[in-house]
């Protein structure tokens, strides 16, 4: 039966994979979209876009950041955090979003305005540093300049929002993460870092993206 089910999942695969590339080769563009990375921006970009260029469509993949999963989108909507399949594709930069300190309910810190560095200092910190100091070395040296208690994790689990609240710790994250980030309250710190935010894409586009992305370039 195991034998047979990964058939079965294979050709499905193949099929999934077809009906992709036939899309795209008309005025298609497919999206791959997950709970962390939805569409927060590109929503409002389709509407102008739609307004000014008739004809072309859009359609959703459900994604996971697996290699597979990833097969067959054109773009993505993410933070620009170092993770692993990002390195795979093209970047176009809409903003730069604040990083922030996530924390539970029942955490001392829950309903400040603003975290400070003897709040982080008191609580110690989450960290997630998937971009192995790329994206994050003047953070992670500010962190260690202002003593304040880090530890490092190279990628995000479930765990880590149990550990947050159970232990009292703080989590750092994109304050765009809030929407997801169910069980706890993100707040802005005084550390005053951002990450980049905008739209992954392959590096070969096809002409339906092409024609998108300069949209919206001219937009920005």
């Amino acid at each position: 039966l195991v034998e047979e089910a990964r058939s079965y999942i294979s050709r499905g695969e193949q099929i999934r994979r077809h009906m992709l590339m036939l899309n795209s080769e008309g005025n298609s563009i497919c999206v791959g979209t997950s709970e962390a990375d939805k569409c927060r921006l590109l929503y409002d970009l389709w509407i102008l876009f739609s307004q000014r260029q008739k004809g072309y469509t859009i359609q959703l993949l459900l994604i996971d950041g697996s290699p597979d999963s990833l097969h067959g989108g054109h773009l993505i909507e993410s933070v620009r955090d170092g993770a692993p399949w990002q390195k795979d594709w093209e970047f176009l930069e809409i903003c730069q979003v604040p990083v922030g300190c996530a924390v539970a309910k029942d955490h001392p810190c829950f309903g400040k305005n603003l975290i400070t560095l003897s709040d982080m200092r008191r609580s110690g910190l989450i960290f997630i540093d998937r971009s192995h100091g790329e994206n994050t070395a003047a953070l992670l040296h500010k962190l260690q300049e202002e003593q304040i208690p880090y530890e490092s994790y190279s990628e995000w689990t479930p765990s880590l929002i149990w550990e947050c609240s159970m232990e009292k710790k703080m989590l750092l994250a994109p304050m765009c993460l809030q929407d997801v980030l169910h069980d706890v309250y993100l707040t802005p710190c005084v550390l005053q870092d951002t990450l980049p935010y905008g739209l992954f894409y392959h590096k070969n586009p096809p002409v339906p993206l092409q024609v998108f992305l300069d949209f919206v370039r001219e937009l920005y």
